[in-house]
């Protein structure tokens, strides 16, 4: 089974996986094909996973009110604003404001569930050392604990977030190697948001493919394997041969990708 496992993944890196791009949609197609399906039935499983998604994406449309790939437009922006030397660690004295999933707040629909609870999730856990550890997250981006998770002072919060100045903040996976903490690989998007199957539409926090940082996460750069803006992709899951870290593959909405070279070449 692994053997065919393997097998089909360096095919499927070599071939078109054009027919599985996810394309822009009118979100109002989106709900009509999914309220369809839900018709009838109670508001749980799938049909909550579609009613977070929703709530996340219709804050993201373009000028048609089309589901796009928001995270290539903000990564081209962000890349603009490097190119004008400014600092690549963005800083300001921000507090939420909420939503924040009261149960009497104005999201809240005639059935009772307004999109917001249970919408935070952790796809995945690096773990560089006994210590350190990245928590990779489906809509909040990545955060770091450097003692185990555990408060080295009463009241301090041990994680603290990588990544917060990267216009992407929909992650999959990461990788890294062992024994070193500057090189690291962060595959984007959240693939497993998905709802499935209603008309043949999905909708998935899209990511840019998958980037590197060689400095421990403080800045991050593109990779071979990089999506464009009109596509709607994400990931699913990144993994690293033991004792060869740059030999790598990558299961993404796209298909399956391998690399022997750490995504330096396509």
């Amino acid at each position: 089974m692994l053997m065919l496992v393997f097998a089909a993944g360096e095919s499927l890196a070599q071939t078109s996986s054009s027919s599985t791009v996810h394309k822009p949609v009118p979100v109002e197609q989106v709900e009509k094909a999914f309220e369809a399906e839900f018709a009838g039935t109670p508001v749980r499983g799938a049909h909550k996973r579609y009613r977070r998604l929703l709530h996340d994406q219709l804050w993201h449309l373009d000028d048609q009110g089309q589901v796009f790939n928001y995270a290539k437009a903000n990564w081209d922006a962000y890349e603009q604003y490097r190119v004008l030397g400014y600092p690549a660690q963005l800083q300001g004295d921000w507090k939420p404001l909420g939503p924040f999933g009261d149960k009497n707040d104005d999201y809240l629909d005639p059935d009772g569930y307004n999109g917001l609870f249970g919408i935070g999730r952790v796809n995945s856990v690096y773990f560089e050392s006994a210590n350190v550890w990245y928590a990779v997250s489906a809509g909040g981006g990545l955060w770091r604990t450097l003692s185990a998770g555990i408060p080295a002072v009463p009241g301090e919060y041990p994680w603290q977030p990588v990544n917060d100045d990267m216009p992407v903040m929909a992650l999959s996976d990461l990788v890294g190697i062992p024994g070193r903490s500057d090189t690291l690989w962060l595959l984007t998007g959240d693939g497993f948001g998905r709802s499935g199957g209603a008309a043949g539409l999905s909708l998935v926090k899209p990511g840019v493919g998958i980037l590197i940082s060689p400095d421990s996460g403080r800045t991050w750069q593109t990779t071979s394997v990089a999506w464009d803006q009109p596509d709607r992709e994400a990931g699913y899951k990144l993994i690293a041969v033991p004792g060869d870290p740059y030999t790598q593959m990558a299961a993404t909405t796209t298909g399956l990708y391998r690399t022997t070279d750490g995504w330096q070449s396509s």
